[in-house]
């Protein structure tokens, strides 16, 4: 059972792409014959050209439940097989309970140790088994910014939950060209600002696959790279802009298929920097802050691999009236309560519960970095390349989650961002 034979995995449902993807790929003249159970594909087929900055030839896993999906999850061959035989093991002993995703999420919180800032990332990645194509986009010296915010374990946490997302959605996004190769796509400028809707740009150069050299697609014919639908407004009137940045297959979450709104799919994991225990829904009135998220995002997963972008909501006014700013020693014990976990936060600052909303800044260190500190006077905001400090947002009440699916309606847009730069 070490191959991806599996009765369950040779199961047409647990297939990624369906039938009616594979001959929109065919009639495309971008479909190739499967071969050591990946399907090759260009990556003009499911975003559109304006995002991207070079063609790419990528590798799609077959079969969702399979060894092929631990390799595309970047580990490398020998951690594959391992996890891929522990599956199987787990598939036949309890199969109610098997999950692929959450097997690789438990090896890597499971390897002895971890990387923050200063520490030795490439030895525990090697630890971890991640490829070292992953390893070079994360140690980058343009990635700095990245190591200190999150640890090693976060960010391929992170990793391997935004590639599996993306295959769970990718059926949906070649058969929905609104959702591929007809979103909408911003351009951010140096300042963070909202660029316009961008064009069709210049022909993008062809790549390698995203796991070796590949031949690039003949006789491709990609679609339009705009919507018809019309671009995302500057400013609603009665509401404020706020902004979420990351993997498009989980930004889309919030659109259901009945046409309603589930902000709920867009919590975040505790601990987070105000609280220690709860989910949460954190957006940011500051461009420039998603669009760090976004690139970092980018970075992690291969952008030109797995399409990334920002989510931009417009919420009514009344839905902030109660919301609560922490500043200066405020703003450090409540962070220092949520994600230094061993004891519940202060209660003095129960108060807190009583609004629905509380915004403040953006803590700069990594969890892992955090564990290691004496007290709250060591935490830093996070200050962005304008010298501004980053604010977020944050909520958890299953009351605002309600009164954001309902009068947030018509006023949630998700597009891509321009990975390469305007000419």
């Amino acid at each position: 059972m070490s191959t991806s034979q599996l009765s369950l995995a040779s199961n047409a449902s647990s297939k990624i792409l369906s039938d009616d993807s594979i001959m929109i790929l065919k009639l495309r003249n971008d479909d190739s014959p499967i071969m050591n159970g990946f399907r090759s594909i260009s990556n003009t087929s499911y975003m559109s050209e304006a995002s991207l900055e070079s063609q790419e030839t990528v590798e799609i896993p077959e079969y969702l439940e399979s060894l092929e999906t631990f390799r595309f999850l970047e580990f490398n061959e020998a951690t594959a097989q391992a996890l891929w035989h522990l599956y199987c093991e787990m598939l036949r002993d309890d199969p109610d309970r098997c999950d692929l995703l959450k097997t690789a999420k438990r090896h890597i919180t499971s390897t002895p140790g971890d990387a923050g800032q200063g520490d030795d990332w490439v030895g525990h990645m090697d630890r971890v088994g991640l490829t070292k194509s992953y390893q070079a986009r994360i140690m980058a010296p343009m990635a700095q910014e990245m190591r200190e915010v999150a640890s090693a374990n976060e960010w391929a946490i992170q990793m391997v939950t935004m590639r599996f997302e993306f295959l769970q959605s990718l059926d949906d996004i070649i058969k929905t060209p609104s959702r591929g190769v007809e979103r909408p796509v911003r351009r951010i400028t140096p300042s963070g600002d909202l660029g316009k809707i961008a064009e069709e740009g210049p022909e993008i150069p062809e790549r390698g696959s995203s796991k070796g050299k590949l031949p690039p697609m003949k006789n491709f014919q990609s679609g339009p790279s705009t919507a018809a639908k019309p671009p995302p407004p500057e400013q609603v009137e009665g509401c404020r802009m706020f902004y979420n940045g990351g993997a498009l297959a989980r930004l889309q979450n919030v659109f259901q298929p009945d046409g309603t709104l589930h902000f709920g799919k867009l919590r975040s994991t505790p601990p987070t920097d105000f609280s220690w225990q709860t989910g949460g829904l954190y957006l940011t009135k500051q461009v420039e802050v998603a669009w760090k998220y976004a690139q970092w995002a980018a970075r992690i997963v291969d952008g030109a691999v797995v399409p990334i972008g920002i989510l931009q909501v417009a919420i009514p006014i009344p839905l902030l009236a109660s919301s609560y700013e922490l500043f200066g020693n405020d703003w450090r014990r409540c962070v220092w309560a949520a994600r230094y976990q061993e004891r519940p936060p202060p209660k003095d600052m129960a108060y807190l519960n009583e609004f629905q909303w509380i915004v403040g800044p953006l803590c700069k260190q990594s969890q892992h970095n955090i564990a290691k500190m004496r007290d709250e006077s060591e935490l830093e905001m996070w200050r962005l390349d304008s010298g501004q400090v980053a604010h977020q947002l944050y909520t958890s009440t299953p009351q605002m989650f309600e009164l954001l699916d309902e009068h947030c309606r018509e006023k949630v847009w998700v597009y891509s961002i321009a990975l390469r730069s305007s000419k």
